[in-house]
């Protein structure tokens, strides 16, 4: 274990230790391990893959104060778990500091290069924002097909977006409709709100 999984751990601890102390329960299901609890704070509701029992986290929901501590610690046990890796870089891009979307973007590349399709698309919309990495609207096309090619619908409509903008590609609004209509076909109900405005449009005189 490096030095930098070491000091993750005693962070981790010191953070246990700290709310006992005050006589909190710190995770939602204190028996459980900690990577339960990194799953519990940090996944994904769009990850098929996550633990039974794990509703999955909104990332405007996730506690940041409890997540990162006990995503870094469930990463440092398990350090090639592509889950805790998926899920600390979760918790990071919401905590939203430099130094936070920095290390994000790393995690989120090292699970994405693993065939990560979520991982895939959050660091595209780090690219799409200048979140940790310079803003690139072409990588982040590239990202978000990488995405869309494993059926993440979410990544459809992006791809949709940036060609109805002309964000990182020549823009062409018959490309962009053909991929609202994957997104509404792969599930993506968002995708229908988009595709109307591209018919509105057209009727307007």
């Amino acid at each position: 274990m490096g030095a930098n999984m070491r000091r993750s751990v005693v962070v981790a601890g010191a953070v246990l230790a700290l709310l006992s102390l005050c006589g909190a329960s710190p995770y939602p299901n204190a028996d459980a391990s900690i990577e339960r609890q990194c799953d519990l704070l940090a996944s994904s509701p769009y990850d098929a893959d996550r633990p039974e029992g794990v509703p999955g986290v909104a990332p405007g929901n996730i506690d940041t104060k409890l997540a990162i501590p006990a995503c870094r610690a469930a990463l440092a046990e398990h350090p090639d778990s592509a889950r805790a890796a998926y899920q600390l870089a979760r918790a990071l891009h919401k905590k939203g500091s430099l130094a936070a979307y920095e290390e994000a973007a790393k995690l989120y590349r090292r699970t994405a290069d693993a065939g990560n399709a979520l991982a895939a698309h959050n660091l595209g919309a780090m690219y799409d924002n200048g979140q940790g990495v310079a803003k690139d609207y072409l990588v982040a096309l590239e990202l978000y097909e990488k995405a869309a090619v494993k059926g993440f619908a979410q990544s459809m409509v992006s791809i949709g977006l940036h060609y109805g903008s002309g964000q990182g590609v020549e823009k062409n609004v018959t490309t962009a409709r053909e991929w609202y209509e994957k997104a509404v076909a792969a599930g993506e109900a968002s995708a229908k709100d988009y595709l109307k405005k591209i018919d509105d449009k057209g009727r307007q005189r």
